[in-house]
């Protein structure tokens, strides 16, 4: 999906300052400059958003929530010892519409925001997750994000109706994917991973593009 065929968006959100994550470049092909732009404050997205010509960006940190439209935003920081213009720091959200609880998180989340998040709402109706379980070896193979069995594990805690793999479709070139980074992770796997680590949370395996419509 081309930025260009995006519909009409309520909102963005931000997860982190790698280039897959905030590719503002791209996106401020965007046609609505004054669309609501979440990023992480005290890193350089802000700027860098506002310099792109978006009109509405609102830079939050871990805690704070903000409302757009029918929704409410909560940015949960998921690895809370990193500073938030670290290249790792990682801003996970929970998002809350009449009710019902949708969960985005990428990367990684550790065990204190998880437990946070089980706290303060009581069921997640949709986590989207990420699987691919990157390694870089210039970090001696240190496990950037989570794998099938990790991300599983996190939708058995957060008691998540429905769960979607994302985040793993990435592809840096052979080059990339010979010599610097490891990403194995698939849908396949971590459907395998939810039937044993929890069977109550349903499944759903999206192409890029393709839009979800969940009926309660």
């Amino acid at each position: 999906m081309r930025v260009e065929e995006l519909p009409p968006l309520a909102g963005v959100v931000t997860s982190m300052n790698h280039y897959d994550h905030f590719d503002v470049a791209a996106f401020a092909a965007y046609r609505d400059r004054d669309v609501p732009f979440i990023v992480i404050a005290g890193s350089r997205q802000p700027k860098i958003a506002a310099d792109a010509g978006f009109r509405n960006v609102r830079a939050l940190r871990s805690g704070e929530s903000t409302e757009v439209g029918a929704f409410r935003i909560h940015p949960i920081a998921a690895n809370p010892k990193a500073a938030p213009a670290d290249f790792v720091y990682e801003q996970a959200y929970v998002i809350e519409i009449h009710g019902r609880f949708v969960l985005f998180n990428p990367h990684f989340l550790e065990e204190a925001p998880l437990r946070e998040i089980a706290r303060r709402f009581p069921r997640i109706d949709l986590a989207l997750v990420g699987v691919n379980g990157l390694r870089a070896k210039i970090m001696g193979w240190k496990q950037l994000s989570m794998d099938p069995e990790d991300a599983a594990r996190l939708c058995a805690a957060v008691r998540a109706r429905v769960a979607v793999p994302i985040h793993y479709a990435f592809d840096g070139g052979w080059i990339s994917t010979t010599f610097l980074l490891q990403h194995r992770g698939t849908p396949e796997k971590f459907s395998e991973a939810i039937r044993n680590e929890a069977p109550e949370t349903a499944v759903v395996t999206l192409a890029p593009g393709q839009p979800l419509d969940l009926i309660a």
